[in-house]
This record gives structure tokens, C-alpha cells and sequence, in this order.
């Protein structure tokens, strides 16, 4: 009698926002990763899912600023920055060092 209804999990629930820090940008990840639809933000009219990522607390670029430096890939948020490890585009996973090399193309660039 004292319970509640709360609905289901939708796609649009995994939409980053950037504005938020490094660690709760973490935990949406890490909260709706695989099986879940997962996190996601857009990138030059595309969608990217983020399958997994490490937190970078610390100074912060602009928030959703991609950047990459030394193989390694920084999205800017809040408090920091993410880095993502495992990514989707188009139906095409890229991990580790391919990450960075499909993101090189959009340095410089915002994903919103």
C-alpha cells in the first residue's frame, strides 16, 4: 500500500548531459551500459554511444569539447573530463586505440 510505480527505462534517458560532472557522466555510463540502450551524445550529426569510460576529475574543458592528446581521448564536462574507451557509431564499435582515431577528426569540436 505504501509502494509506487515508477516507469520504465526509455533510450532518451541515456542522454548525456555535459554540464554535469566527471563522475555523474561516469555513472550514467556505467549505469546504462550494456544491456541497457546506453549513454550517447552527438557528434558532427551523429549519434555515439559511450560504452565505457574513466572519469578524469581535475580541471575542466568546456563542457562536451573533445580533445585529444597522446592516443587518449578527453570529453569535457563540469568537473573534469571523461575518457571514453569504448565507443559506437553507426552500428561500429571502436575500442582502445580506435577511439582515438575516430574522434581525431572531431577535435576541437562540442558533442552536445
Amino acid at each position: 500500500s505504501r509502494g509506487s510505480y515508477f516507469g520504465a527505462r526509455k533510450p532518451e534517458d541515456g542522454r548525456i548531459s555535459w554540464d554535469r560532472s566527471s563522475r555523474a557522466v561516469f555513472n550514467l555510463i556505467r549505469g546504462v551500459t550494456r544491456p541497457y540502450p546506453g549513454a550517447f551524445g552527438f557528434l558532427g550529426g551523429r549519434k555515439v554511444l559511450i560504452w565505457w569510460a574513466r572519469p578524469l576529475e581535475g580541471p575542466s574543458l568546456e563542457p562536451g569539447a573533445v580533445v585529444v592528446s597522446k592516443g587518449l581521448v578527453f570529453i569535457g564536462t563540469a568537473s573534469g573530463a571523461i575518457i571514453p574507451l569504448e565507443i559506437e557509431v553507426d552500428g561500429t564499435v571502436y575500442k582502445g586505440e580506435e577511439v582515438a582515431e575516430y574522434l581525431k577528426t572531431h577535435e576541437g569540436k562540442r558533442m552536445t
